[in-house]
């Protein structure tokens, strides 16, 4: 697994919880997004996201984890998944953290994809806000 993402309608209060439980630190994201994305960080390292959900989901959603797979090819295995029974929800999208796609699989268990691209993005991003 490359990241994780928790989606929540109380972020900033979960990114403070998690940053004490964890012993990390709370960085925000490049630009503003919808979802007032914030990171979780040991050292330098992202490690998780936590996203204001109510900004990008409707309220009957109950938060969640969404964990990101590293993949070499995108939107080839987005493609290959898909013929697998994976429904495709948010198409390979180019973010400032890397390219990803969400998926749900068969069961209806969504998931995401990256490449090795978002990794060095993380870590400078990480960097950048030390």
């Amino acid at each position: 697994m490359a990241f994780v993402d928790l989606y929540t309608p109380r972020a900033k209060e979960a990114a403070n919880y998690y940053a004490n439980a964890l012993s990390c630190r709370v960085i925000h994201e490049l630009k503003p997004t919808p979802g007032d994305y914030r990171f979780l960080a040991w050292g330098d390292e992202p490690v998780a996201g936590v996203v204001d959900m109510l900004d990008v989901l409707p309220e009957s959603v109950p938060p969640h984890w969404i964990p990101y797979w590293r993949v070499l090819d995108l939107e080839g295995e987005v493609a290959r998944l898909s013929d697998f029974g994976a429904r495709v929800r948010v198409p390979v999208t180019e973010s400032a953290l890397g390219p990803f796609a969400l998926l749900a699989d068969p069961f209806g268990v969504t998931f995401g994809l990256q490449t090795p691209l978002s990794d060095n993005l993380l870590v400078e991003h990480a960097k950048s806000q030390s």
